[in-house]
């Protein structure tokens, strides 16, 4: 029979129990600052739909050429203004008109200067015989302006054909488009400044005034009109001061007859055109050498 032989707890041939390794040594974890508080990211409104900007045609782009004609499409503020000039057989440029004009573009927000501008181009210059008053009243607007620009080259005598068609339906004093000499053109101009310097409130731009006013053109036409001598020396001073005496022989004509005027007449002493334009004429030729 087999003895069961007990070793006694702990000799060596028992093994010995697994040991737990030691936990190594962990360095602190340094102090980590907090997250601050981010604020939350306000309720941004959604940018709305912009419309696209239309397609706006180019300045200085030619729409239309035929021969000796081309009609460009400008702008104020890529021309200078020195570029144009006044016809010489035009007006010369009326101030009152132009301020209308100007008061039309700001009061209307026109973009576009009215109508077409003609001008004949010639030793570099761009001579304007039709628009003249509107192209200047729009160099005078603080926004820049597109304007239509009808060029026209080659002979003069093309231009005043085109000027005498334009003008049809207007009346344009005639010593403009006439062989008339440069010193009546000059003279008639200064006397008609001269009336509108003295009597500004009675300038209209209207080429039908009421009877107490008068149209800067019209009266150069009517001056023009006068068969003196209009190169003699003092010939300026003697019409106006001929047409000054015959103020007031208007001005005793309406009180006698009790006519009723505005009280600007009485105000500015201007009465010259309640008598007729016939009288007027009679009498500074036969007055005037």
């Amino acid at each position: 029979m087999l003895k069961r032989i007990f070793k006694p707890h702990g000799s060596l041939d028992t093994p010995s129990r697994t040991q737990t390794p030691k936990t190594p040594n962990i360095p602190n974890i340094p102090n980590i600052p907090k997250t601050p508080n981010i604020p939350k990211t306000p309720n941004i409104p959604k940018t709305p739909n912009i419309p696209k900007t239309p397609n706006i045609p180019k300045t200085n782009t030619v729409d239309y050429e035929n021969g000796n004609v081309q009609i460009v499409l400008m702008n104020t503020g890529s021309i200078s203004k020195e570029s144009f000039m006044n016809w010489g057989k035009n007006r010369k440029p009326d101030e009152t008109r132009i301020s209308c004009i100007k008061d039309y573009y700001k009061a209307s927000s026109v973009p576009l200067v009215p109508g077409i501008i003609c001008a004949w181009e010639t030793q570099g210059k761009l001579q304007v015989y039709d628009g003249i008053h509107r192209l200047l009243a729009a160099y005078e607007m603080a926004t820049p302006m597109d304007f239509l620009l009808l060029k026209r080259k080659g002979d003069e005598q093309d231009i005043i054909d085109d000027f005498i068609c334009i003008n049809k339906s207007v009346s344009v004093p005639v010593m403009y488009i006439e062989d008339t000499s440069v010193l009546k053109k000059l003279l008639c101009e200064e006397v008609a400044s001269e009336l509108c310097r003295r009597y500004p409130k009675f300038v209209s731009p209207s080429r039908n005034p009421f009877t107490y006013n008068f149209n800067r053109d019209n009266l150069i036409d009517f001056i023009s009109s006068f068969n003196v001598n209009f190169e003699r020396d003092g010939v300026k001073e003697d019409i106006l001061n001929e047409l000054h005496g015959l103020n007031l022989q208007a001005k005793e004509y309406v009180k006698r007859h009790k006519i009723n005027s505005p009280k600007k007449c009485e105000i500015y002493n201007f009465y010259l055109f309640y008598l007729d334009k016939s009288y007027i004429k009679k009498s500074v030729e036969k007055n005037i050498c």
